[in-house]
């Protein structure tokens, strides 16, 4: 398993809690009364910055209070509470600096709204849902003697009502006139319920609304490999303010990019619990806001930020393998002698690097690639041909995931030449010009290449090599082929 390094910041989580405040207060005319934790994930340093903050209140799901208690909360058959009493009623929760009053959702009604209900006829799931909540008030009466139970419903986000008839209107409308007309049932806002609190909690047992705990956001490798990258972006931000020789506005834009990298909502998607349609488009954005805290800072991205961190799920880009050798004439003519070539097959997605890029006419539409007569043959195909758009002052960049650290750049030389510089890796993550490799390049109607496997594996290759594409103009990086994963074959 990776070994993800210490993310670790109080700090950016008083930032974001800061920003959320005055947020509200820009839109509400006040601040807020209390919080909903994002994912409702919380721990004693979750309660001390609410109260440090002013929350009077602070919400989670009832696994955590499960937890906290060292108790669980078992259901009857028509699924209400055995023992409403340790759920149904607000919570003073102190910590270390701090404390503030805790409420916790009752899991399987808010689950019933967020999950069930809309494939129920509207009327019916109002009317299911009273029941059970006057079904659970009544078991708490029994059990305390005639106390009031306070029942938080909960739900974290409100993507459910788009599997809702009409958004949900008809079922909230039904709810809402039941509950305003039923004697055994008072409505009130979190606050109002938050009140007079007596009951006592030395901390929080931490976890999220999902199953108590992180595994969500933190349990699978990709999951992992993410934060590792988070974690070294915070370490170069950490580093750039402390150096002070970057200037407010470079240091503000990467710190902004920074908290959107920290959301929770990136990582929902990664591992084997949770896909969608989007999940590489996803991942893109993600790590393209990763990269741009390098890029406001000046610093080169790490070069896995270029490569998906999806290994579950969906395949980014099908890599087709050559079917056998090919030793292709270097002159940048499309012919036959590329037929048994392999080649991915295109799946163009966004999050290349975020920077204005030129209007260069040309773009990559296919690649393909093999071996033969001891080389590493690699033919690139635009949109325009593959002279012109060099001759407009585009760079085609082949960049080695495997061996590490090594391109190959091809430019427009002397009248109609072809100029190639190999480049590696220097200790600060800068490229520096490199000795020829016995490369050789040709652009014409297509850009032609053939890199002598020799030279690979003395750069570190064994058995395989792995690289992509990119289109550059000046330093920015204007495309990336195949996409977010690097084209591997055999040499």
């Amino acid at each position: 398993a990776r070994v993800v390094p210490p993310f670790r910041h109080p700090e950016d989580a008083a930032q974001q809690t800061a920003r959320a405040i005055e947020c509200h207060r820009r839109h509400f005319g006040a601040s807020p009364r209390g919080i909903w934790p994002p994912e409702g994930a919380v721990s004693d340093d979750v309660v001390r910055l609410a109260a440090q903050n002013g929350f009077a209140w602070m919400a989670t799901d009832e696994a955590i209070l499960a937890g906290t208690l060292g108790k669980s909360f078992a259901r009857d058959g028509a699924g209400t509470l055995e023992r409403p009493e340790l759920l149904y009623r607000p919570y003073r929760v102190r910590v270390a600096g701090g404390e503030t009053t805790c409420l916790f959702r009752d899991h399987v009604l808010s689950d019933l709204i967020g999950f069930a209900y809309s494939s129920w006829d509207a009327e019916a799931a109002a009317e299911d849902l009273v029941r059970r909540i006057v079904a659970g008030g009544r078991r708490h009466a029994e059990r305390t003697g005639g106390e009031d139970a306070v029942i938080p419903i909960i739900l974290d986000g409100e993507n459910a009502w788009e599997y809702y008839a009409g958004q949900g209107r008809a079922f909230l409308r039904g709810f809402y006139g039941r509950l305003a007309s039923h004697p055994e049932i008072r409505t009130v806002t979190m606050s109002e319920a938050a009140a007079g609190a007596t009951a006592t909690l030395d901390g929080l047992f931490p976890g999220s609304w999902a199953n108590g705990d992180f595994y969500i956001w933190i349990g699978h490798e990709d999951d992992r490999r993410a934060w590792g990258q988070l974690s070294e972006a915070r370490q170069a931000l950490a580093a750039a303010e402390a150096a002070g020789q970057i200037g407010e506005a470079a240091l503000e834009k990467a710190r902004e990019e920074m908290m959107i990298a920290e959301g929770s909502d990136w990582f929902w998607w990664y591992g084997d619990d949770h896909s969608s349609d989007q999940d590489l488009e996803y991942d893109a954005l993600f790590r393209s806001h990763v990269q741009a805290v390098y890029l406001a800072l000046g610093l080169p991205a790490p070069e896995q930020l270029g490569f998906t961190n999806i290994t579950v799920g969906v395949k980014a880009v099908e890599i087709v393998q050559p079917q056998g050798p090919i030793d292709p004439v270097v002159d940048g003519r499309a012919d036959e002698e590329w037929d048994r070539a392999g080649y991915p097959k295109f799946r163009h997605l966004s999050g290349a690097m975020r920077q204005s890029a030129p209007d260069v006419q040309g773009k990559v539409s296919a690649i393909r690639f093999g071996t033969g007569n001891g080389a590493l043959h690699v033919r690139v195909d635009m949109t325009a041909p593959a002279g012109e758009v060099l001759a407009k002052g585009v760079r085609v960049s082949i960049r080695f995931q495997t061996p590490a650290g090594l391109r190959l750049d091809i430019a427009a030389g002397a009248g109609k030449a072809t100029a190639a510089t190999w480049r590696s890796r220097g200790p600060s993550g800068n490229w520096i010009a490199r000795p020829d490799l016995g490369s050789r390049a040709a652009a014409g109607e297509v850009l032609e290449v053939s890199i002598p496997v020799d030279a690979l594996r003395v750069a570190g290759a064994n058995e395989e090599v792995g690289f992509y594409v990119t289109l550059e103009h000046g330093d920015t990086e204007i495309g990336r082929y195949p996409g977010p994963v690097a084209i591997v074959t055999r040499i």
